[in-house]
């Protein structure tokens, strides 16, 4: 099957082999998963709503968050009773230190960081800032499992840091949080019910026959599928998802599923690693010089999470690239309503424009050769 025949999502896929189950435990010596502090949650959100609790901040306290967000996230902090002030960020998505300054009060008693699509935050930086002034930083990894800052992990810096593994990993959900604590509490978290996990696992592998030569596979799997939907009255929406850009309390209660352990054993980190940053750049040489980029290069250590660019009306840009079977992420388009309208501005050009292109390490250089073809054909087409 060549690439205009199949379908490419903009997350990993879970390949069917992947349920032959490895023993290989390897991963578990590996950051962030090596950390005694650490704990699994359904997805990042839950590792962020407990690992606050770790955290003795005061109530009712304020945490500085960046203007650019997905929206789960700051649902989690206003669920766990916090204030927020925003501050802005610059055209690479670094945190504007002058501003936070400025945010600063005795009141504030963290900083919230986000390490967007792989790549750190000035992080040296922020962390002094926030020696300095007696603040807990939280460092907010959901986009950037696996990436460096120099020689140290994205997620080693913070008193609090979460990822969201199922966005790097191809896994059906799973998000980890490690905090900064010798003896961590005991979390009682209650394992997902059998037919969430079905549920998600059943659309990645859906999403990776799509993918394959194995695509008449998927579409009897579909039929199937309605059928029994049909057969029994089953409600999907019965089930809980990650990856969902809406606050759903049911679960921060919900850890990830003894299958996740499993199938982690089937990943390669330095493959994952590898693979997207070669992807990252042979995509960069094919289209950079056809549109406008974040990131001006890709830095040593980044494992990037997308490839990112802006465009006019990315909902236009979304519609077009799924007719052409070329999934793209659709999430973090609303500002959140606890955010002034006149800081929210600053980057509504971001939440209207900027395309996340996928890169992951399911794909090939035939792929991403599509990817670029097609986008450029599009561009040249007047979109």
């Amino acid at each position: 099957m060549n690439s205009k025949q199949k379908k490419i999502s903009v997350y990993p896929p879970l390949s069917p082999l992947a349920l032959i189950w490895s023993q290989d435990k390897s991963w578990r010596e590996s950051f962030p998963f090596s950390e005694p502090s650490g704990f699994w949650g359904f997805c990042g959100r839950v590792g962020l709503y407990h690992g606050l609790d770790r955290l003795n901040l005061r109530q009712g306290s304020t945490i500085l968050v960046p203007v650019y967000f997905q929206g789960t996230e700051i649902d989690t902090l206003v669920a766990k009773g916090f204030k927020l002030k925003y501050y802005k960020i610059d055209k690479l998505l670094n945190a504007d230190l002058g501003d936070i300054e400025n945010k600063l009060n005795d009141e504030v008693t963290a900083l919230y960081i986000i390490h967007y699509f792989g790549f750190p935050q000035p992080i040296d930086m922020l962390l002094l800032f926030c020696r300095d002034n007696n603040l807990k930083l939280i460092e907010d990894c959901a986009l950037s499992l696996y990436s460096k800052h120099k020689d140290a992990w994205l997620g080693s810096f913070g008193d609090l840091s979460f990822f969201s593994v199922y966005k790097t990993i191809a896994l059906p959900h799973g998000g980890f949080a490690i905090t900064k604590d010798v003896d961590p509490p005991k979390l009682e978290l209650t394992p997902p019910s059998f037919m969430s996990t079905m549920v998600q696992s059943k659309d990645s592998i859906f999403n990776y026959l799509q993918s394959s030569s194995f695509s008449f596979i998927a579409s009897v799997l579909g039929l199937l599928s309605r059928l029994i939907r049909k057969l029994v009255g089953w409600n999907r929406e019965q089930t809980i998802s990650s990856g969902v850009a809406v606050w759903d309390k049911r679960l921060i209660k919900i850890s990830a599923s003894k299958s996740i352990m499993k199938l982690m054993g089937q990943m390669s980190m330095s493959k994952i690693i590898s693979k997207r940053r070669e992807n990252y750049l042979l995509l960069d040489s094919l289209i950079k010089e056809h549109f406008t980029t974040i990131f001006p290069e890709l830095p040593d250590g980044v494992c990037p999470l997308f490839y990112p660019i802006i465009v006019d009306n990315r909902i236009m840009w979304n519609r077009k690239l799924k007719e052409s079977n070329i999934g793209t992420a659709t999430v973090w388009l609303p500002h959140h309503p606890s955010c002034p309208d006149e800081i929210a501005q600053t980057v509504s050009y971001l939440r209207e424009n900027l395309l996340e292109l996928p890169i992951h390490q399911s794909l090939n250089e035939n792929d991403i050769r599509y990817i670029a073809e097609t986008i450029i054909d599009l561009k040249a087409k007047g979109f």
